[in-house]
Parts: C-alpha cells; sequence; structure tokens
C-alpha cells in the first residue's frame, strides 16, 4: 500500500477533477473551463481510494485501507462514504456488502472483502465486485444497492 500523499483524482471524461490533500486532509473537487479549474466543493477528509462521478457531483471515498481489513474488523465498519456536491449521503458500512463475513478471504495478515470498481461511465451509479464475485452497483444518493 503506498504511503499518505496527495494526489489527483480525475472523474471520467476529464471534465473534473478532485484534489486530495493528505497534509490538510481535505479534498477539492474542481470543474475544468477554459482558462483553467474552477473550485466547485470542498470535504474535510482524506483517503487512498478516492472517485469521482463524471458529472462531479458525486464523490465516494473508499476504506484507506482499500481492499484489506484488519482481522478484528467488525460488519459496522464504513467501507464506502459518498457525498453530493459536498454533503454526506450515504455511508456503506461492510455488511451491506458482505452481509456473511465468513466469505472474507484470508490474505497472510488482513481480510480482503472486494475491491472498488468506481462510477460507472456517464452515469452516477457506483460500482464494487466482491471476493465472492457478486458485482455490485450502488446508488451514490441513497446507498442502495440497484437492480
Amino acid at each position: 500500500m503506498r504511503p499518505p500523499s496527495t494526489f489527483k483524482a480525475e472523474a471520467p471524461g476529464g471534465r473534473f477533477f478532485a484534489e486530495v490533500n493528505h497534509e490538510t486532509q481535505r479534498i477539492t473537487v474542481f470543474e475544468v473551463q477554459p482558462g483553467g479549474a474552477t473550485p466547485r466543493y470542498e470535504v474535510a477528509a482524506w483517503s487512498r481510494v478516492v472517485h469521482l462521478s463524471a458529472d462531479g457531483r458525486f464523490l465516494a471515498l473508499g476504506y484507506s485501507g482499500s481492499n484489506l481489513l484488519s482481522l478484528g474488523v467488525t460488519s459496522e465498519l464504513t467501507l464506502i462514504t459518498f457525498y453530493q456536491d459536498g454533503a454526506k449521503t450515504a455511508p456503506i458500512p461492510l455488511r451491506r456488502l458482505m452481509p456473511d463475513l465468513k466469505l472474507l478471504r484470508r490474505s497472510a495478515s488482513h481480510w480482503v472483502w472486494g475491491e472498488y470498481h468506481g462510477f460507472v461511465g456517464q452515469s452516477s451509479a457506483y460500482r464494487v465486485k466482491t471476493v465472492d464475485g457478486r458485482i455490485l452497483t450502488l446508488d451514490p444518493a441513497t446507498g442502495n444497492v440497484l437492480p
């Protein structure tokens, strides 16, 4: 796992990006316009896992340990936190994605739950894949699993 750092996360299509600043623990979302980038909103957070929807309205922060969970993890651990235009909308706990913790896969030192795939194309739907092979699509406004 890479050490904490400041980095840029781009939205599909490249019209928006997020500056993820480890030092200030803030994420600023910008819209790219002729002549430069304009800040749209900011959240007080940091994560190694950051995805931005194509329209820039939704920001998804994954658990900073990415797909690796401590051996003492509980089903209440927040794996994804969604924001809409800077306001927190729907934290997604592990139990919503992995209702049966017995399905977690053991690595040498951690549990593995799955992987973050990010926002789907130009939509605001967010996708993850669990270790048991399920692909789940989430609504970032509500946190509900979409059909």
